[in-house]
């Protein structure tokens, strides 16, 4: 029986878990929150735990449940108490922090699991026929302009995308340009990347906070075929190119459609069939940082090189 522990308001990860059924096998041990008086005392399922050691002691897991900077430390806490943790990407704020939480996962021999809400949902990979080596990626991802909510969130519409970018490459980084523009703002509002990879593939990514209208949409390229995709709509055209003396017949065209879903259920899914599974206790926890540290490079770059036009 594994016990499983929660750092954090308990009911959005109980709420996922409970109408799953790969539960089998687990056990609450309860829940931590440094905002415990916000929480009703009546929460359901689970118990409050007013010490975050002893939770983690009498725990073989834990699910970080929030983003809150007190939390980053409990997430070292734990991993130095050699218990798997699951954790969103939004509790670390460097790489330095990333680093720092992989080097004690694989030192425990744990299982590091991070929590990344992207664009790649399960189906997207089932609609889309992906054959063959992948020669250019570009994405356009415009978000409209708030007067009442200053937070864009540009690091993290960058780093969804990549971790799009990424799962379809699924190869090793071997350079990257970045640069980005104040319009509207005293912060970066418009952000653009070019990242190329070591099997000839190179990606394109634009984010836009400045936009006048919401539009997320990107264009895959194979030797064979361009794919067309709206993140938005949940749809695409796919446009087959063969080999053909007759101009007019060497291009078919196919639509396809797929559903976000619920991304953060298939993460805690996945979470507790790995702990379920005892032959995934080896893993690389490398791996899940790999979106965060090159989105944290860009940004890097562009805050060195950001200018305003004049």
């Amino acid at each position: 029986m594994i016990k499983l522990g929660i750092i954090g308001h308990p009911l959005p990860i109980i709420s996922h878990l409970t109408t799953s059924d790969h539960l089998n096998g687990i056990t609450w041990t309860g829940f931590y929150s440094e905002n415990a008086h916000e929480i009703d005392p009546d929460t359901p399922l689970i118990s409050r735990v007013n010490n975050a050691d002893l939770l983690i002691c009498n725990s073989d897991a834990l699910i970080i449940a929030e983003n809150q900077r007190d939390y980053y430390d409990l997430a070292v806490m734990t991993l130095k108490h050699a218990r798997h943790l699951f954790l969103p990407v939004t509790a670390m704020q460097t790489i330095a922090e990333a680093n720092k939480l992989v080097k004690l996962a694989n030192e425990a021999n744990v299982i590091l699991k991070v929590y990344k809400p992207g664009i790649f949902p399960a189906s997207f990979s089932l609609s889309i026929p992906l054959n063959g080596n992948i020669w250019l990626i570009e994405l356009h991802h415009y978000v409209k302009v708030k007067e009442d909510k200053e937070d864009k969130n540009l690091f993290y519409n960058l780093l969804y995308n990549l971790e799009f970018i990424l799962g379809l490459t699924r190869s090793n980084v071997v350079s990257m340009k970045a640069a980005g523009l104040n319009m509207l703002s005293s912060g970066i509002d418009i952000i653009n990347a070019r990242i190329d990879f070591d099997n000839g593939c190179s990606a394109t990514v634009t984010c836009n906070c400045a936009s006048a209208k919401d539009e997320h949409v990107g264009t895959i390229v194979l030797k064979d075929k361009i794919m067309r995709v709206d993140f938005i709509r949940e749809d695409g055209v796919v446009w087959n190119v063969t080999a053909s003396k007759q101009i007019n017949n060497s291009i078919t065209t196919d639509r396809f459609s797929f559903h976000h879903g619920d991304d953060l259920s298939e993460n805690l899914i996945s979470f507790v069939s790995m702990l379920n599974d005892k032959s995934h206790l080896l893993v690389n926890s490398e791996d899940s940082f790999k979106s965060f540290i090159l989105a944290t490079k860009i940004m890097d770059k562009v805050n060195k090189n950001t200018s305003r036009p004049v």
